[in-house]
């Protein structure tokens, strides 16, 4: 027994508790455990409370660390983060209406931002700093960043830290479901904003909530489903949801070293405003927009080795596409390949498949890190391209490809429309999958290369082609194709002679041409004697300077000059004109017989031919009409052996004058009435006709002002005016009958001069000075312009189509990407002095008409009476 109670005292006091509180009995241990519990506890820490007894998603990444917490966004920060450049930019990954936004799109252009702190709040803030200092000028460098001081667009407050202090944690839940303009899913060029002017997107709150996070080593991304409500007055509703991803990327910590653009060269750029030291002139300066391309061996490179780059550009394509599209596409990208293999990079470009999540855990379309292609279940046959570059430096970062649904579909016609004259095997409802693989790759290498490496367009270069070479040497069609260059867009021989493919002639590019290589040469070499961006653009543009007069490697950037073309090809207009509509009119009286009933049984597909045709037709007369009143125009330095502007010689103006007002009178061949009855009630051809003719005569007299002064060798404004006179009166001098264009014609000629001699301005005898009947209606037709006020009638003319492309280019570019220096444009001339010309016009045209205001038929009669009577009330 008493070894018994030993053993249990020793045990009661190895176990901490005292013989007496044991003795104490029930109450004393209660205390005892008491006492215990109450010893301090950890504290709980702020970052904890923001996470416990709630539900959180988590995804940690290199630049940050995002947290969904029920329904709120908290951004964990690291502090390292601080005042890094990053790029902000919002992505479509779903919709409820493809009209209103593009899956895979970025409706606006990326900010560049930067996280920073003030007190215990962090701001966002964005950079939109265009200025460079190019010397050591310090002081002006800190006069800028005070006129240059990032705007924030949020701040937040700091909730916690993390464990160790390294990093801050904020809400920011509102930038990504808050009524942000400039992250928003609607996109400005949409279809719905395109048709439906004047409808407006609500945001709706309420109805839109985070619903996923996930970061990655160089950028993070926030999903969330956005709504909309949009209206025009009480006659439109609709609700339109976006799953947007938005995206923030790090932007290289040292920005790659710019390199300046030769304005010889067709680049997009990025233009900054470079100020110098000791008060020079401020000049911009435009940095070339490229991929980083650097050699992977060095060493390898500078021995002439060709050596695969550090970082290649690797496209994925969207497994949606069927085999043969995917192909194709891939096949168009890789053309660019043989341009860097020549400056010494191979495997430059990749294309791979979509990976699935085994291959690439990371992988999404919206990953900034990855270039995608994806596909857009649209209706619209487009493509559209959003190309991310680095607005410290240039340096592309990341493209995007969207090619609709519907682009495969409306191909066809344009083939159609340019090549069924020269390959039979068109001629069909259906296209060999040959023949559209070949252009699908073609409209491929084209479309990368204006919108993704860097490059634009250059229309200019199919000029470097004879057109009787594209006409007559089948050898030479197969060795060039159509074009030097496919940054032209040349993709068809349309003056190719009927069956020209049965006798040998190639119709369409042979691929990248020699005009590519220079451009991706002087875009991508690397310089490595050149130690700044300047000597290196010295270098470059010794480059270009040897190729100066050469037409080959002509770049021109102009609205009306001959030679800059859309879907034009060969040296000369006239020559493609005579050539192209005698291959037109044999499709238009064919085409019906090509197409079977049971592959069209409704000529739905007929149809579209049909008026695919007749737009061509129109694309030629207006070709036409520029030849007459355009002039050739030449990117150059000083001491460039070629001229800034050269005007086109009288007799070639003439004679396309002379072809655009017979076309006046629109050909039996593309009417076609007996076929358009089969189709459905329609328009009158003639009368569209009519108007768009009308419009070319007169955009051709306000563009012709540019010409005044420039002696009797050119066709100038006042020359054309009594051109003009002539030619729609000339039936009336002659006593014959005239025709249903001729009265047309006729009527808005005299209007024209009415309203450009200004007489229509005074007011009518009425004692309240209200304007004439005669004078408002025409003040009030559109068609009728005054020529005396070019400015506003330049405007005029630009607002109306004169050119309908069948493939909508946009020359439009964002302010990160935009083409090197602004598009040539007519200047503005003030000729006042030309009201006494177009007086003196009507008071000779009252007496051409007198002699028939009362003979001939009673149509005749009215229409001259009209006009007499007109000009009496004017000048009398």
């Amino acid at each position: 027994m008493k070894r018994y109670l030993i053993c249990l005292l020793s045990l009661l006091l190895l176990s901490g508790v005292s013989t007496a509180t044991f003795a104490k009995g029930k109450k004393s241990k209660k205390k005892a455990q008491t006492t215990t519990a109450a010893a301090p506890a950890k504290k709980q820490s702020e970052y904890d409370k923001l996470f416990k007894d709630k539900q959180v998603k988590t995804s940690k990444g290199g630049i940050m660390t995002l947290h969904i917490v029920d329904d709120k966004l908290f951004v964990e920060l690291p502090l390292k983060m601080l005042n890094r450049d990053m790029m902000l930019m919002s992505s479509v990954a779903e919709i409820t209406d493809h009209t209103d936004s593009y899956v895979g799109l970025s409706p606006l252009r990326p900010l560049q931002v930067k996280f920073d702190t003030i007190n215990r709040t962090v701001l966002l803030r964005r950079d939109r700093s265009q200025s460079v200092v190019a010397d050591n000028g310090e002081e002006i460098r800190r006069a800028l960043a005070q006129s240059n001081m990032p705007a924030i667009l949020g701040s937040y407050k700091i909730k916690a830290f993390n464990a160790d202090s390294t990093a801050v944690v904020f809400d920011m839940t509102d930038l990504f479901i808050g009524n942000e303009s400039l992250l928003t899913a609607i996109d400005p060029r949409s279809e719905t904003k395109l048709v439906l002017r004047g409808v407006s997107f609500n945001q709706k709150k309420d109805r839109s909530m985070l619903t996923d996070v996930a970061a990655f080593d160089d950028n993070a991304t926030v999903t969330s489903y956005i709504t909309y409500d949009s209206k025009i007055g009480k006659t439109y509703n609709k609700v339109t949801t976006a799953k947007l991803v938005r995206s923030l990327a790090l932007l290289p910590e040292t920005p790659m070293r710019p390199r300046l653009a030769d304005f010889r060269l067709p680049l997009n750029v990025l233009g900054k405003y470079n100020y110098h030291s000791d008060y020079k002139l401020m000049d911009p300066v435009y940095f070339a927009t490229r991929w980083r391309m650097e050699p992977s061996d060095q060493a390898a490179y500078d021995r002439g080795e060709a050596v695969e780059p550090k970082a290649p550009v690797v496209f994925y394509i969207d497994t949606t596409f069927t085999a043969q599209m995917s192909a194709a596409i891939t096949k168009g990208i890789l053309e660019w390949n043989k341009c860097f293999e020549a400056i010494g990079f191979k495997n430059a470009i990749r294309v791979r498949p979509f990976p699935t999540p085994e291959e690439d855990p990371q992988f999404s379309p919206q990953n900034f890190r990855y270039n995608c292609i994806n596909y857009v279940p649209s209706l619209t046959g487009d493509t559209r391209v959003r190309t991310y570059v680095d607005p410290r430096s240039g340096e592309i970062l990341r493209t995007t490809v969207m090619v609709c649904h519907n682009m495969t579909w409306e191909m066809p016609f344009e083939i159609f429309v340019f090549t069924a004259h020269a390959d039979p095997s068109v001629r069909q409802r259906y296209m060999p999958d040959s023949t559209l693989f070949e252009h699908i790759k073609n409209h491929f290498t084209w479309l990368t290369g204006v919108d993704c490496f860097g490059m634009s367009y250059n229309l200019t270069s199919s000029a470097a082609f004879s057109s009787d070479s594209l006409r007559h040497n089948a050898a030479f069609t197969q060795k060039y194709g159509t074009t030097p260059s496919m940054l032209d867009i040349a993709k068809y021989n349309f003056i190719a002679p009927i069956d020209a493919v049965k006798k040998g002639f190639r119709i369409t590019p042979v691929g990248v041409g020699e005009y590519d290589y220079h451009v991706v040469k002087c875009l991508y070499k690397p310089v490595p004697e050149a130690k700044t961006s300047e000597e290196e653009l010295k270098v470059i543009e010794k480059w270009v300077d040897a190729t100066v007069g050469n037409p080959v490697y002509r770049y021109e950037n102009a609205k009306d000059c001959p030679d800059c073309g859309a879907n034009d090809v060969g040296d000369d207009d006239i020559k493609n004109f005579k050539y192209a509509l005698g291959n037109l009119q044999y499709c238009m009286e064919n085409f019906d017989k090509w197409i079977s009933d049971e592959d069209d049984p409704e000529y739905l597909y007929r149809n579209g031919i049909y008026n695919y045709l007749y737009r061509r037709y129109k694309q030629l007369l207006t070709q036409v009409a520029i030849t007459a009143y355009g002039v050739k125009t030449y990117e150059r330095k000083a001491n460039d052996p070629v001229p800034s502007y050269e005007f086109t010689p009288y007799a070639e103006q003439k004679e396309a004058l002379d072809i655009l007002y017979a076309n006046r009178y629109m050909p039996d061949w593309v009417q076609r009435p007996e076929l358009v009855r089969l189709m459905g009630i329609q328009r009158e051809r003639i009368e569209e006709h009519k108007d768009y003719l009308s419009l070319l005569m007169n955009a051709t007299a306000t563009r012709l002002f540019i010409y005044e002064g420039q002696g009797k060798d050119h066709f100038d404004h006042k020359r054309y005016i009594r051109y003009m006179f002539d030619k729609l009166f000339e039936k009336t001098r002659k006593g014959q009958k005239l025709s249903d264009e001729d009265f047309y014609y006729q009527t808005n000629f005299a209007k024209t001069m009415m309203a450009s001699s200004k007489i229509v301005d005074r007011k009518a005898k009425y004692r309240d000075g209200s304007a004439s009947a005669l004078a408002a209606q025409i003040a009030g037709d559109p068609k009728v312009l005054d020529f005396s006020d070019p400015e506003a009638c330049m405007k005029t003319v630009e607002e109306m189509p004169l050119l309908y492309s069948m493939n909508d280019v946009d020359f439009g570019r964002d302010e990160v990407s935009a083409q090197y220096g602004a598009l040539k444009k007519w200047p503005v001339i003030n000729t006042q002095s030309t009201r006494q010309l177009y007086y003196g016009i009507l008071k000779e045209l009252r007496q051409v008409v007198k002699p028939y205001i009362n003979s001939s038929d009673r149509r005749t009669r009215e229409h001259y009476r009209f006009i007499y009577e007109s000009i009496n009330r004017l000048i009398d």
